[in-house]
């Protein structure tokens, strides 16, 4: 619900930890402080997507004490009165809940039937999220095809968590054609939305012959990238506690497993 105090703040919050074309692209840290402002005004949405940060350690240090206490938080602020509304985040965030088992009994069945109903109405994050369960074959019949399928709608709205799993899948041939150029074109999308692993594998794909549609190593497109991750903070933060992208089996050039 739009009206709701908190869901500017909540809807760039969002933007920061998962780009959609937004101006600044990535900044792990600023999203959790807009969700904390968030919920600091009663939005129990921005609690959900709190605990993601945590869960998966994206800005800050992965604890699923930390995640579990803020999907309760959820619970206790009435989460459920968003769903009810038809506020398509708290629809997303219900399925996350029901996915990790936190603030409510794990349920992939429920999951997938609440990312549908978000990315039926084209909201880029169920929209991954579905593709995620396809992919995996969580509450739903594994498919990669239907995976890619749903990751190409996310990825279409700027999603860059969607934009490097698409690359993936055209990298390794996974639900798509193997296609070297649509890989290194999604990657570059995330890129430019300053996300550091998009940025970290493009090096990599570029420094190495057998990723090449030539054969040949392309020193300066490597360079390029990976001098855009030494510019990242990641790299010279004390902490390690910047924009560190953590995104568990949802990544980009990796093998199945």
């Amino acid at each position: 619900m739009k009206e709701e105090n908190g869901f500017a703040e909540l809807e760039l919050g969002i933007s920061l930890m998962v780009g959609l074309g937004k101006e600044g692209g990535i900044n792990f840290r600023k999203a959790i402080d807009c969700f904390l402002r968030s919920i600091q005004l009663g939005n129990a949405c921005a609690a959900v997507f709190l605990a993601e940060m945590y869960k998966y350690g994206l800005g800050v240090q992965r604890s699923t004490a930390e995640a579990r206490k803020y999907c309760n938080l959820a619970i206790y602020m009435n989460i459920n009165k968003y769903v009810e509304n038809g506020d398509e985040l708290a629809i997303v965030a219900l399925g996350n809940m029901n996915y990790w088992g936190y603030g409510v009994t794990k349920d992939y069945k429920k999951s997938f039937d609440f990312f549908k109903i978000a990315a039926e109405k084209n909201n880029p994050l169920a929209q991954f999220n579905l593709g995620l369960l396809y992919e995996h074959g969580d509450g739903v019949e594994r498919s990669d095809e239907s995976a890619a399928y749903w990751y190409k709608k996310s990825a279409d709205q700027k999603n860059v968590i969607a934009q490097n799993t698409l690359a993936s899948m055209y990298y390794h041939g996974f639900g798509v054609k193997p296609n070297f150029s649509e890989a290194t074109r999604w990657l570059k999308l995330a890129s430019i939305q300053n996300d550091i692993f998009a940025q970290y594998e493009l090096g990599i794909l570029f420094s190495e012959e057998d990723c090449s549609p030539t054969g040949e190593k392309n020193k300066g497109e490597a360079l390029k990238w990976l001098y855009c991750c030494l510019l990242d903070p990641i790299f010279i933060d004390d902490n390690n506690n910047g924009n560190n992208n953590n995104y568990d089996d949802i990544i980009i050039v990796n093998n199945k497993t």
